[in-house]
């Protein structure tokens, strides 16, 4: 697999606290392996861009660090979770590719993103 582009899976979580963002958690081998493949500037980020796809829905996105674990998490919009009928604990298989490191000119600009920017 090119050191961009990663297929995965995880289960559809939920933070605890007030802001209740629903998230996929990457495992720490990947985000270990993500982490090596990024430049020096995104390696001492707090988040790092990335093109998601799941199912039929991509969109453009960030990951953040779990500070405990030192893993990555997907967030997964309403918008996302909506289209697609996720729920809490669904088991989930993703791409992402790291956006920095793929050509501007392939990055798609989803529906829901342009939908979220109106709101």
């Amino acid at each position: 697999m090119e050191k961009s582009k990663y297929k995965l899976t995880a289960k559809v979580l939920l933070q605890d606290g007030d802001n209740k963002l629903h998230f996929a958690a990457i495992s720490k081998e990947t985000s270990d392996e993500i982490r090596e493949n990024l430049t020096k500037k995104e390696k001492f980020s707090e988040s790092i861009a990335v093109i998601a796809t799941i199912k039929t829905t991509t969109w453009v996105t960030s990951l953040h660090t779990d500070e405990g674990s030192g893993t990555y998490l997907l967030p997964l919009k309403l918008g996302v979770r909506n289209k697609e009928n996720l729920k809490v604990n669904d088991d989930i298989s993703f791409t992402l590719q790291i956006k920095d490191l793929i050509p501007p000119q392939a990055i798609p600009v989803s529906k829901e993103e342009t939908e979220d920017e109106e709101k």
